[in-house]
This record gives C-alpha cells, sequence and structure tokens, in this order.
C-alpha cells in the first residue's frame, strides 16, 4: 500500500497519494514506512493538525528511526509554526541517529 502510495506521490495525485498512506497507518499503526512523503503531502495540502498529530504519535511509537524526525521537521516548517531552528534541530537528530541519511541531507 505504502508503495502505491509513492507510486500515486511521483504520478502527481496527491489525494489518491493521501488516501493510501492514510490507509496504510491504519492497517500498521507501528511502520514508519514512507512517512515522510505522508507528511510532505500534509505539508503542501496545508493539512497542519493532521501533521502535527502524525508528528506526535510518529515520535511516540518510534523516536530511534530517522522517519518521525524528518516527519518533525516538516511540521515545525509550516506556515503556521515556522520555526527554522527546531527544524534543522530535528534534521541534526536524524543526523545523529543515521549519519548521511539522504532525507536529512536534502
Amino acid at each position: 500500500m505504502v508503495r502505491q502510495a509513492t507510486l500515486q506521490f511521483d504520478m502527481g495525485k496527491l489525494d489518491e497519494a493521501l488516501e493510501l498512506f492514510r490507509g496504510a497507518r491504519e492497517l500498521y499503526p507501528l511502520s514508519c514506512e514512507g512517512a515522510d512523503t505522508h507528511a510532505l503531502i500534509l505539508r503542501i495540502r496545508e493539512r497542519t493538525s493532521e501533521l502535527s498529530r502524525l508528528t506526535q504519535d510518529l515520535i511516540r511509537k518510534a523516536p530511534d528511526r530517522p522517519e518521525p524526525w524528518i516527519v518533525c521537521s516538516l511540521d515545525y516548517s509550516t506556515e503556521a509554526k515556522l520555526n527554522s531552528k527546531k527544524a534543522m534541530e530535528c534534521l541534526n537528530r536524524v543526523l545523529c541517529l543515521y549519519p548521511g541519511h539522504t532525507g536529512a541531507l536534502l
């Protein structure tokens, strides 16, 4: 399901991708796979409260994985929060956990 969602995202079908990511989160609530892309769609669509909930849920369930901290960075970079210092702290956390992680370096 995450692969299908990612494909939909790559084809520019954000609403379809978002629904698939939501479905994957329901089926596999402990998985972080695709969470960064899921969060990017939420940010693009300006669904800030849903992005914040996703951030909190992922950090609570998988604080030692890079994806929650990338999602956190996206959350802090929304217009509603616009806290670039906190966003960079989240990315630094990713790099501490996984040095050279391409998602954090981009």
